[in-house]
């Protein structure tokens, strides 16, 4: 993996030596954002909110998987 930064005012050249995927990612700063676990927002509060509803099962359940991922007691990342 690699990431590369490129200023607003830059065009930048992507050349490829061998076959590869190549993302671009692009727009307006999105302000601060929150980590928590799996959990990303805007504002502790929506944090506290999904941490809630997780522990509630307020949360879908994916398709072909039969077992519900704990809430853990403390963030891991």
């Amino acid at each position: 993996e690699s990431f590369i930064y490129v200023a607003p005012e830059e065009i930048p050249d992507i050349v490829a030596k061998t076959g590869c995927r190549v993302m671009l990612l692009g727009g307006l700063p999105v302000g601060r954002r929150y980590i928590w676990w799996n959990f990303v927002a805007s504002t502790k509060e929506r944090i506290e909110a999904a941490k809630a509803d997780w522990a509630a099962g307020k949360f879908p359940q994916i398709d072909g998987e039969d077992d519900a991922l704990p809430l853990p007691e403390r963030s891991t990342g």
